[in-house]
């Protein structure tokens, strides 16, 4: 479980404070699917990137399972990440100058052998993209590199996936197809919160949430 306590979060634009995260407090419970909406500049993204261990808040604090995420050094939290938590964001954010292995391959925390391979692969695989492996991202389509993405997402076999509109630049087949993917893992037995303006997820997600000047607003 995720529990956020009074999270709050500011950063200083052009000489101003801005408030992105206002005592923010919530549990996320283990097997969640939680949709996340509200206007753009809410704190959505700021939120996931909190909960993950990517952004320290100014202040609250972040419980996750065992541990206060924020009271880790640096180092351990960038090890908690690679083993229970899969990042997923609507850019992609993928190597142009790798293959399409190589790109999944870039979510191991340790140098990759065989082991972490061949689950690189079934993962291309399942994924419809195993005839692609050599392939570089730029030689897909959207939906094709999002696919990407959330295989490099799940190659640790995470706990949890963090995805942060992941169907925002894909036409409404690629986003139903992406959605699947993000359901499977959830229904066996992962926890997923995936910030959406769509509706994509609406008839999977078991919890909505509703932020509001960095508030939640509706749960």
């Amino acid at each position: 479980m995720i529990r956020c306590e009074e999270i709050t979060k500011t950063f200083c634009k052009n000489g101003s404070k801005v408030l992105s995260l206002d005592r923010f407090t919530m549990d996320i419970r283990d097997g969640e699917f939680i949709a996340v909406r509200g206007p753009s500049g809410s704190g959505k993204t700021t939120l996931l990137l909190t909960l993950g261990g990517m952004q320290r808040p100014s202040g609250g604090r972040v419980q996750f399972d065992e541990h206060d995420l924020y009271a880790l050094t640096a180092k351990e939290r960038a090890s908690l990440r690679s083993r229970r938590v899969g990042f997923v964001f609507q850019m992609f954010h993928l190597v142009p100058y790798l293959d399409l292995l190589s790109n999944v391959l870039l979510a191991s925390p340790i140098k990759p052998g065989k082991g972490e391979r061949k689950r690189a692969s079934e993962l291309l695989e399942k994924f419809g993209l195993s005839n692609r492996i050599d392939h570089r991202p730029d030689e897909l389509s959207a939906g094709e590199r999002q696919r990407l993405a959330v295989a490099r997402a799940l190659l640790n076999r995470p706990k949890i996936l963090l995805a942060d509109e992941p169907t925002g630049n894909l036409d409404p087949d690629n986003a139903a197809v992406v959605i699947d993917h993000f359901v499977q893992f959830h229904q066996s037995g992962g926890t997923v919160v995936l910030v959406t303006h769509g509706t994509a997820a609406d008839d999977f997600a078991n919890r909505t949430i509703r932020l509001d000047q960095g508030r939640l607003s509706e749960d």
